[in-house]
């Protein structure tokens, strides 16, 4: 990794000197066009006066993939992503200990130049552009709504990452506040609202038209699916916060789900980069610094479902003798780089970057009907739906497909243990529970010392079972077993139909491990085997793990007040181990 730094105190210069130029300018273009002459609906298709290269520069920024000299932009991605959720999530394990000599966010020691890296791209790469788009958004209304919905694309992964940050009201300056994180959703669910109306009252006149066709790279213009991408998006954070608005949650869901969400994989989000000047920067990071391998969690996961998807995702490795697909443990004593000899992800410099899909959608709709919400189908019929839709997705380097699902629905087996080949102390006990097929209950007696049989880090909790009626439905007296149609959410059942629904959707969610660490945040699913080097000082618990990033050291130092502000509004130490206010699960099964 080529190191490259940025101060936010900087930031905030640039910031306010591209406001004070965008004022002049705009001050004169709308002085010019209140005569006869303003730009009619016909220019505005033809030139978007200007703005369309604000949505590349969006785009290309939600994930940093332009390339630049000193590969900037890839270094911005690694520190964003790869060396947080990435690796928090288990979709992926660092291959060295970097300049820090193994002192980083892989074993819980907080590095300040990581954690910093995204909260800078955001600020300068989502903000100042939506705001420039704001600034014209009578002239550009379209432009102005897709650039809505990749700034709460792009912002909603910035405070699950941090917690409150500065958002409402946003205007370039050299001292913002931090809004709250609950406000924050609130005002993310109105502005993909305004986006998609925008949208959808243009798309009615000009079915046809394709104004941004130039300057997207996401869906060459087509509004129709901007449209299904907002409610998409609306139906993630709806759920992302049902744990700590359950009412809210379920009314958003519910829009969502009616204004017509994702359907198949022709819908997906996907960033599309032409290997050159673009690219997608997991190939680098991965083949050229030799930075990143396949995670030991999802390594078990894949091979203990027999999943085909394993050989399109990831290249067979040879360890120690042995040729395989190997990941690689976070948070482990490394000498140097020795585990780059593990499975590297099957990844080219155009690879298309996944930034939302029709499979993710149909298990955030499984998981609503799960919990007995209105969302067009049985938890079952989505649950499946959902996976033959990410075997029906263009996966890895040849964008092959895994094929039929029929099989793959139907299995049984559950995850495998981790086997280390370099040094078996890293080694784990099987830690998932869970099996694919829908109605296949796992038995669990692992004889240790708590009430209900296990030993290894991963077990349930005793789940209260009524042994009156001599089912296992969480104490339901229901005169016996509760299939799990009737199942009200909230008993062990239900748990465990939720662990596949949520297990899958992070099979489906790779590479996007911001995504799936946030899921995994709010659910506790699926099980991640947990760090073995805690370097944390006490501030993060290895069981529960890592929580969120720090705010950039900057911050403190020169805005003293509005890092205080932020810190009361995130009710906690600014560590890593501070929840967010959406993380409000109680019994999460890696805490038991």
């Amino acid at each position: 990794m080529y190191n490259f730094n940025i101060s936010v105190k900087s930031i905030w210069a640039t910031l306010l000197l591209s406001v004070v130029m965008l004022s002049s300018c705009t001050s004169d273009f709308l002085s010019t066009n209140t005569d006869s002459n303003a730009a009619n609906e016909e220019d505005l298709l033809h030139d978007n006066l200007g703005m369309g290269s604000l949505i590349t520069q969006m785009e290309y920024q939600i994930y940093p993939c332009v390339t630049k000299a000193q590969n900037v932009d890839v270094n911005n991605y690694q520190k964003m992503y790869s060396l947080a959720g990435d690796i928090f999530s288990g979709f992926m394990g660092v291959s060295n200990t970097f300049d820090n000599d193994g002192m980083n966010n892989a074993t819980y020691k907080m590095e300040p130049r990581w954690c910093n890296a995204a909260y800078s791209v955001a600020y300068q790469n989502y903000m100042i552009p939506w705001y420039r788009l704001s600034l014209k958004k009578e002239l550009v209304p379209t432009t102005f709504a897709v650039g809505q919905i990749l700034k709460v694309l792009g912002m909603h992964r910035i405070t699950d990452m941090y917690g409150p940050i500065p958002y409402k009201d946003f205007k370039p300056s050299s001292d913002v506040a931090f809004t709250a994180q609950n406000e924050i959703y609130d005002l993310f669910f109105n502005e993909l609202d305004e986006a998609a109306a925008i949208l959808s009252e243009f798309v009615k006149t000009n079915p046809d038209a394709r104004p941004l066709a130039a300057y997207d790279k996401v869906y060459a213009g087509d509004f129709t699916k901007w449209i299904k991408l907002a409610h998409s998006l609306k139906l993630r954070l709806a759920m992302r916060i049902v744990y700590a608005d359950a009412t809210k949650a379920q009314t958003k869901a519910e829009e969502a789900i009616r204004a017509g969400v994702m359907e198949g994989n022709d819908d997906n989000a996907l960033i599309r980069v032409n290997g050159a000047s673009t690219v997608n920067p997991l190939y680098m990071i991965c083949h050229s610094y030799n930075d990143s391998r396949l995670g030991a969690t999802l390594e078990t996961y894949l091979k203990g479902y027999k999943d085909p998807r394993l050989g399109l995702l990831f290249e067979p490795s040879e360890v120690s003798g042995t040729k395989d697909y190997n990941g690689v443990r976070t948070g482990i004593y490394m000498t140097g780089n020795e585990y780059k000899v593990c499975s590297k992800l099957n990844v080219t410099a155009s690879t298309p970057i996944q930034l939302m899909t029709a499979a993710e959608v149909y298990f955030l709709k499984a998981e609503a009907a799960l919990r007995g919400w209105q969302a067009g189908g049985s938890a079952q019929q989505l649950y499946e739906q959902g996976v033959r839709t990410a075997f029906d997705q263009p996966l890895g380097a040849s964008q092959t497909k895994a094929g039929s699902a029929d099989e793959y629905l139907k299995g049984t087996t559950t995850p495998v243990p981790y086997k280390d080949l370099l040094d078996s102390y890293n080694s784990v006990a099987t830690f998932g529970h869970c099996s694919v097929a829908w109605n296949h209950q796992v038995q669990i007696d692992d004889n240790d010392d708590d009430d209900e049989g296990g030993d290894d880090p991963g077990d349930y909790p005793d789940d209260g079972g009524n042994p009156d009626d001599g089912d296992d439905d969480g104490g339901i007296d229901d005169g016996g077993e509760m299939t799990p149609a009737m199942l009200p959410f909230g008993g062990a059942d239900s748990e465990e139909l939720l662990e596949k629904i949520i297990t899958q959707k992070y099979i489906a969610l790779y590479p996007d491990g911001q995504e799936a660490w946030s899921e995994f945040r709010r659910t506790g699913y699926p099980r991640v085997i947990p760090v073995d080097m805690n370097m944390s000082m006490g501030s993060i618990d290895s069981k529960k793990q890592v929580a969120r990033l720090p705010y950039p050291v900057n911050i403190k130092s020169d805005f003293p007040a509005s890092y205080q502000h932020g810190l009361s509004l995130l009710q906690g130490a600014d560590n890593g181990g501070t929840k967010l206010w959406w993380d409000k699960k109680a019994d999460k099964k890696y805490q038991k």
